[in-house]
């Protein structure tokens, strides 16, 4: 019986000649809902690559965990606050920092920046400064890398680290001085000392990808950014990376208990949640409008088949007086609309994957130039980041069939109410 639903169905969809109307509407239809699930396919697959992409570079540039005092009193014993961290079994690596807002000044430019006083034995180890720099390294100690000439007349106290837009902003590279003001908190008898100023020669210069961190940071010792802000052996926190960054958030939970109450610990999705909590949104708000395309799919389908129930009065009217139940005609015209909704999500799956793919690969080849160039200015990408992710697949994909079979609900049921004597009275 089944199979007899079927035929008619197909039968209607893909009518004669003298009906080519009807096909004509059909084609329409499935056209419809092919274009919504290749654009929801394409579109979610460019915001999961960018959200991936930016994971990849706050994780690169930052530690998945981080332990501060909530009190912003520092951490005394930051070696204790390690050895607790390492006795975790998914923690890899830890290692302490100092933090400040400072300033940078050459003959050409001053900018005011985020100085970070890293340990350069055990920094890498926690996050990718090590292999996103372009040139130099970190080797703050300049015991025999400094010039006479230069030694002479700046005297460098240490090596720094700048991102490469920040360096370009100060007009500096490998080897040049550059002069830095810090916060201290070392008290005088009489006053606070306001800020101490240090040479420091340029020994590394880091690209990580995020224009904000590239333009804003800068990496020295630890041990000279204690010295010059009077820390005396005070640390901001200390600096955690796991195996599985999935699981920041279940060790930094662990850590909390184990450490005493004034210092916090935060996974990267606490210091960043923000930042993905706008992603997020707008992905949702993105599928939830790109969505009402595949809905207005749905209507061309309920009203391609009001169009058939009128047509085909004469037809139900017949299939009825043969023997055919409510149900039968129920089925018929339901099956319609899901051979529609299931060839156009199809159809839109494919193209929206060859879309997908055509994009990723070949992006400064189909966009325009001036497009392009803007493109990698903007957001230092070569290639347009894609992420196709299954689960969006299967949401894209079921929801669209189960929207085109909901919208024949209503001219299915109107089919079946027919009057078997009415329709073919005037015949």
């Amino acid at each position: 019986m089944k199979l007899f639903h079927l035929f008619i169905a197909r039968r209607h969809l893909w009518a004669r000649r003298k009906q080519a109307f009807l096909s004509l509407v059909t084609f329409i239809s499935i056209s419809a809902v092919a274009v919504g699930v290749m654009t929801l396919i394409i579109v979610m697959g460019i915001m999961n690559g960018f959200e991936q992409d930016l994971t990849e570079k706050i994780l690169g540039n930052r530690a998945h965990i981080v332990v501060n005092n909530a009190a912003n009193e520092g951490i005394s014993d930051p070696q204790r606050v390690m050895d607790i961290a390492l006795g975790q079994e998914q923690v890899v690596s830890a290692t302490p920092y100092v933090i400040t807002e400072g300033i940078l000044t050459t003959r050409w430019n001053t900018k005011g920046v985020l100085i970070k006083g890293i340990d350069p034995q055990t920094a890498p180890d926690v996050y990718n400064i090590g292999n996103i720099m372009v040139k130099g390294g970190l080797n703050f100690d300049l015991s025999g890398a400094v010039s006479d000439q230069k030694l002479q007349k700046f005297r460098p106290e240490g090596g720094i680290v700048l991102g490469v837009v920040l360096a370009d902003y100060m007009g500096v590279d490998l080897n040049d001085i550059i002069t830095v003001s810090l916060p201290s908190q070392t008290w005088s008898p009489l006053q606070p000392i306001g800020t101490v100023d240090a040479n420091f020669q340029v020994v590394g210069i880091f690209d990580s990808g995020v224009l904000e961190f590239d333009s804003t940071t800068a990496y020295i010792s630890i041990d000279k950014e204690q010295e010059m802000m009077g820390l005396k052996g005070l640390v901001n926190g200390v600096e955690i990376k796991v195996k599985d960054i999935y699981k920041a958030e279940e060790v930094a939970k662990n850590l909390q208990e184990q450490l005493p109450s004034p210092l916090l610990v935060q996974s990267w999705k606490d210091t960043n949640r923000t930042i993905f909590m706008v992603m997020l949104l707008e992905k949702v708000v993105m599928f939830v409008i790109l969505a009402l395309m595949v809905l207005v799919a749905a209507l061309n389908i309920a009203s391609s088949l009001i169009m058939t129930v009128i047509e085909k009065t004469r037809d139900i009217g017949i299939l009825r007086s043969l023997g055919a139940t409510k149900g039968a005609i129920r089925a018929i015209f339901i099956w319609e609309g899901t051979l529609v909704g299931v060839i156009g999500t199809v159809i839109g799956l494919v193209l929206g994957l060859t879309g997908a793919f055509m994009l990723k690969k070949y992006f400064t080849v189909i966009m325009p130039e001036s497009f392009v160039r803007y493109f990698q200015e903007s957001y230092y990408l070569n290639t347009l980041p894609i992420s196709i992710s299954v689960s969006d697949l299967i949401i894209t994909v079921g929801g669209a069939i189960l929207i085109s079979v909901l919208a024949t609900l209503y001219p299915a049921i109107r089919a079946s109410r027919l009057d078997p004597v009415e329709a073919i009275r005037y015949e």
